[in-house]
């Protein structure tokens, strides 16, 4: 539950150097030596998702050199043939130095999807490993017509699995794109098809009076036993609305439960009200957890989590100072990190809504607000998040920058100088 926030969530206040590029866009022409990534025949994905899918798929190539295209088509009754000729027509790999390979093919006519698995991948990403993604990650979000969610929730368990395999050193390495050899799975898509699960059965867990700490085990615990409930007393209240249109795969909670098995050193932190618990800095996959004293108990708020807690492209967490949470954080600078801060305001990336702004930086004087969702920035339409990341830090200093956001069902335009570097 914490982890698609690791995706979804991302700030203006991150190092540059970790998004700068350039992304292949549905009107763009693409950057020299660069391929399509996208290909949405079948009109799945509005501009924004496009974009999302396209950034993280980009991420994906830079970081773990894989190859990763995805297609989207009414033409396809037999999705296995129709995604095993596209590999061997496009030459899938052949945009890794590996020779690393992966498409996912998505046919709504027939309601399939398929990933198809590269030679140089079928001892990272089995048949099993991809049945089973598509069916524990991918499917849950296509079920609520959330088809980029779905992908980059996938994208997700794939850079995971990337990660061990490149900590173990079992990728096998061909050094060239070849003609996938039918490794991959094909399943029912279910888009828009509402799951029958009924939650009636999942029992509530109790929030703790005395420990934050066991508050946070009682919740590794439900996820443990798969309870995706979203009004759990665990939650605070802030977090339960949060959550009530939220989608949380048995994957996703089986990664909550691993993740936490790593981790080490865990202590509380309390003032007032609230309360942070944290582990030590290695594996940077152990992210702290915040939780209100609300009721006499102490309970999780993912909604402030999901704010001030922002993940790069290798699941490792950060967070910008000074917050309401700081106080448990003494070795975080607040002058180091407000040096880092430009813009300074935090945004989803899955809508590109404002979630929080620092005050004083330019993002506050220029009448930015949260709950603003950004629609257009220097005249780019359904800007991405690498395409802001890198515009924002790089326009010089001085210049007009011109956003347009949707406020309260008004479009507004809202300009400011870019400050300095």
């Amino acid at each position: 539950m914490t982890r698609p926030g690791r995706w979804l969530a991302l700030a203006i206040g991150l190092s540059v150097a970790t998004v700068a590029g350039v992304v292949a866009m549905r009107t763009a022409s693409l950057p020299e030596g660069r391929t399509e990534i996208v290909r949405d025949d079948a009109a799945l994905l509005d501009g924004a998702g496009y974009a999302r899918v396209t950034e993280y798929h980009d991420a994906l190539r830079d970081a773990y050199d894989i190859d990763y295209r995805v297609v989207t088509t009414t033409e396809a009754p037999d999705l296995n043939r129709f995604a095993a000729r596209l590999f061997a027509d496009q030459r899938i790999g052949s945009h890794s130095v590996s020779g690393r390979g992966l498409l996912l093919a998505i046919n709504p006519a027939t309601d399939k999807v398929r990933l198809e698995v590269g030679r140089s991948l079928e001892g990272v990403y089995t048949d099993a490993f991809t049945k089973y993604i598509e069916n524990e990650q991918m499917v849950p979000f296509f079920r609520k017509e959330r088809i980029a969610d779905g992908i980059l929730a996938t994208t997700e368990m794939i850079v995971t699995r990337a990660q061990e395999a490149k900590a173990k050193g079992a990728f096998d390495d061909i050094g060239r794109a070849e003609p996938s050899t039918g490794a991959g799975a094909v399943t029912e898509a279910n888009i828009g098809v509402q799951s029958d699960r009924d939650r009636g059965h999942l029992p509530d867990v109790q929030a703790q009076g005395a420990s934050p700490e066991k508050t946070v085990a009682a919740y590794i615990e439900a996820m443990r036993q798969q309870n995706d409930r979203p009004d759990l007393d665990i939650y605070s209240e802030a977090a339960r609305e949060m959550l009530a249109n939220w989608v949380v795969t048995k994957a996703q909670m089986r990664n909550v439960v691993r993740d936490h098995e790593q981790c080490r050193g865990e202590r509380a932190r309390i003032e007032g009200d609230k309360a942070v618990v944290r582990y030590d800095a290695e594996p940077k996959v152990c992210n702290p957890y915040f939780l209100r004293l609300e009721g006499g108990k102490w309970r999780i708020d993912f909604a402030a989590m999901q704010k001030l807690i922002r993940f790069d492209q290798h699941n490792h967490w950060h967070m910008s100072v000074p917050n309401e949470f700081s106080f448990a954080f003494p070795e975080l600078a607040p002058s180091v990190v407000k040096n880092d801060c430009r813009w300074c305001f935090t945004f989803r990336n899955e809508d590109m809504v404002v979630v929080s702004i620092d005050t004083g930086p330019a993002a506050a004087a220029m009448g930015l607000k949260e709950g603003d969702k950004i629609i257009e920035v220097a005249g780019k339409e359904h800007p991405g998040m690498r395409w802001l990341f890198n515009y924002l830090y790089t326009v010089a200093p001085g210049e007009i920058v011109n956003f347009r956001v949707l406020r309260d069902g008004a479009t507004l335009t809202l300009s400011h100088p870019a400050p300095p570097k």
